[in-house]
Parts: structure tokens; sequence; C-alpha cells
């Protein structure tokens, strides 16, 4: 532990701490992805963004469980929903696949579901998001790549 992440802790715990010291020590925190010293510190900030910072920040690491407590403690139940679907995948690739389709990035998200065990999710992905033309041709090569193996 350096110094100043010690002084962070020291200063957030203090209940006289600025509102800005301790939205430094979030930051700081989630820089050095200690999640739960930024935990404890966002709920005493009690603010939006810190909130969403946290959230995002969990999921970019794939520490689902993090992000749960985070978007429940902020109210999010959609996104508490969408977790609770996937905080049981074991497959890096795939549980990937799916926090980029969370984040929006479609075409990361396809890349991650065709290297997972389950390639076809990446069609699932490209039916929910009536992408008619890129699911007919995701579903002839996984049409053929089955047909052969």
């Amino acid at each position: 532990m350096t110094i100043t992440s010690w002084l962070c802790s020291i200063q957030s715990m203090n209940s006289n701490a600025s509102l800005s010291t301790r939205r430094a020590c979030v930051l700081q925190n989630l820089a050095l992805l200690r999640l739960q010293h930024a935990w404890r510190s966002v709920v005493k900030c009690d603010e939006r963004t810190l909130y969403v910072a946290l959230g995002n920040r969990a999921l970019e690491v794939m520490d689902i469980q993090t992000a749960l407590n985070v978007y429940r403690q902020f109210g999010d139940a959609g996104m508490v929903m969408s977790l609770e679907t996937i905080e049981d995948i074991e497959d890096k690739h795939l549980l990937a696949g799916h926090i980029s389709q969370l984040f929006g990035n479609f075409s990361k998200a396809q890349e991650l579901f065709l290297e997972s065990s389950s390639p076809k999710a990446a069609l699932m992905m490209r039916r929910h998001l009536f992408q008619v033309s890129v699911c007919v041709c995701q579903s002839l090569y996984y049409i053929s790549s089955s047909f052969f193996t």
C-alpha cells in the first residue's frame, strides 16, 4: 500500500472529509482496481456518476458480483436483470462478449462470441438486433462449419 493510497483511505473514512476528497479517493481506487475500497467511498458519496463509474469498471474487469451490488444499490433494475442472466457463465470469451454487448460494442461482442464455446450467441445477438443480413451470413457459416466437423 502506497502512502498516497493509505492517506486516501484514512481521509475517506473521516466523516468530515470533503466530497471532492472522497471523489478523488474513489477515482484513485478505481484506477488501482481496488473495487471494494472504491465501493465504500462511493456509498459515502452517494453520487450517480460514481456509481456508474464503479459499475462500469467492475464490468471491465469482469467482476460481475461487484457490478451486481453496485447496480442494485444504484437502483438500475434493467442492468441487474441483465447481469443476473450472465453471472454464472464460466467461459471468459462468452462472458466478455455479453459484457461488450451491454456496453453497446456489438462488433467486439460478435468476435468474442465466435471465439467462445457458444458461437451461436453471435447469431442470437444479431437476430435480437434485427440485423438480418449479418444473421444470414453467420447462419450459413455456422451451418457449414458444423456440417464438416
